[in-house]
């Protein structure tokens, strides 16, 4: 897909707001681009960007791109908290403090295994832009990010058909 120009003082503007709504600039316009969208198919928008990610991340990790992997794995897990509060309980998750309080619910109803996941996306997030983060760490988490992601994704799609 192409790139998208845009000025420095819009650029300033969407850092400034993704800031003071601790969350990311893409996920600020995700949001934008499905406020109209019912909450059904806003969850499963939020799967498949988080599948796009995840192949994003594998293609940075395989260039070398540590810190561009970490980052795409760590949204790609909240797009996934986001997909499931949204399609379970119809509830739009805008920052990334609430999505910290419904974690818990997600990790309740999914099991500890994602607690373990959010943790460490989250560790590796953070991590990479302070000290050294090992790839094959990053490897390991990207399988459990993509196991995650594709079982909402099924999830997802059946309970539409059901």
């Amino acid at each position: 897909m192409g790139e998208a120009l845009l000025s420095m003082p819009i650029v300033r503007k969407l850092f400034g707001k993704a800031f003071n709504l601790a969350t990311s600039i893409e996920d600020m316009i995700i949001d934008l681009v499905l406020s109209s969208e019912p909450p059904h198919e806003k969850s499963k928008y939020y799967v498949g960007v988080a599948l796009e990610l995840l192949e994003e991340a594998r293609k940075s990790l395989s260039s070398g791109d540590v810190c561009s992997a970490c980052s795409r794995i760590w949204i790609s897990v909240v797009l996934g908290v986001k997909a499931y509060v949204q399609a379970k309980r119809g509830i739009e998750l805008d920052s990334i403090h609430t999505m910290w309080l419904y974690k818990d619910e997600v990790a309740r109803d999914l099991g500890s295994e994602f607690n373990d996941l959010w943790l460490r996306a989250y560790a590796l997030y953070v991590g990479c832009g302070n000290s050294y983060v090992d790839p094959s760490d990053v490897c390991r988490v990207l399988n459990c990010a993509k196991k995650f992601i594709e079982s909402l994704a099924l999830n997802l799609w059946i309970s539409e058909s059901t």
